[in-house]
């Protein structure tokens, strides 16, 4: 997420002509047929990047907006773009429109550190900044992008994931206010497979006492392992 914090920083020295390259830090732009524009018509734009995943079998991929909450993830087969999945996203993905560029949150990045370039998107955020995040692992076995699924919780998106390749474990964190609800979890990141291993949630609602909630991966769920009630 760092390279995503210092894009937006560095937004105005990013600004480049159509024919210019529109990947810039492994964040993927979109170039508009107005290069002054500053909103985006979808259906008159049309926008369209193609891209290549480098690795031990470079892969070739393509982003189609079909609006500002759908985006068509492509791959290249015998020569024609085929539909691989559409991802459902909010329009904070597409927020930042500067001289006829689409500046996004998808990112080319080697997010597993295994040699082979991944795609992750920063779906969208909160009040709280988290980065809650799509990940496409690149799968050298099947040679394409597949989709990391918490099963834990039954669902994609990862509140601001973080890789640790010497463990081996993919660290996610919630963040809230005071008086909130966060949560950190670990899970053991094997190729696109991603095994839940320790989680805590924090309740602190309530002024006078916080209840931390502990559980334990099992079975590719979480098992609830203990809860303590601690006064503030």
């Amino acid at each position: 997420m760092k390279n995503i914090l210092i894009f937006l920083l560095a937004l105005p020295c990013l600004l480049f002509a159509q024919d210019q390259d529109t990947i810039t830090d492994g964040l993927i732009g979109f170039a508009l047929k107005d290069s002054t524009a500053t909103e985006i018509d979808w259906q008159l734009d049309a926008p369209f990047e193609e891209f290549e995943l480098n690795g031990k079998t470079p892969l070739r991929y393509a982003l189609r907006p079909v609006n500002d909450t759908v985006t068509q993830l492509l791959t290249w087969n015998k020569g024609n773009w085929q539909l691989q999945e559409t991802i459902a996203h909010s329009d904070y993905v597409y927020a930042h429109v500067m001289e006829g560029i689409v500046f996004s949150h998808f990112e080319i990045t080697d997010f597993d550190h295994d040699g082979d370039q991944d795609l992750t998107c920063w779906a969208y955020t909160d009040v709280h900044i988290n980065a809650y995040t799509l990940i496409f692992i690149n799968d050298e076995n099947q040679h394409k992008l597949i989709r990391l699924v918490n099963t834990a919780e039954d669902t994609d998106i990862w509140n601001e994931p973080k890789y640790d390749a010497k463990t081996g474990q993919l660290h996610t964190e919630l963040y809230s206010g005071v008086y909130g609800e966060p949560a950190r979890a670990t899970y053991k990141l094997k190729g696109t497979m991603a095994a839940p291993v320790f989680k805590e949630a924090f309740d602190s609602t309530n002024p006078d006492y916080i209840i931390k909630t502990t559980y334990e991966g099992k079975d590719g769920k979480w098992k609830l392992k203990d809860t303590v009630k601690q006064k503030v």
